[in-house]
């Protein structure tokens, strides 16, 4: 991963936790939970389960 990478995961965290905060009365998404969605869509949804 890059610098652009993690720019990114932190930019789906921050928009995760925006809803979060609403829907789920203060849960946050976690940094890697969010880097797994930014790889995921970088790599378009393969091989995203290690298979």
């Amino acid at each position: 991963m890059n610098f652009e990478d993690f720019m990114e995961s932190a930019k789906i965290k921050k928009e995760g936790d925006d809803i979060l905060s609403i829907e789920l009365k203060g849960r946050k998404l976690s940094i890697v939970d969010s880097t797994i969605i930014h790889t995921a869509k970088k790599d378009e949804g393969q091989n995203s389960n290690g298979r």
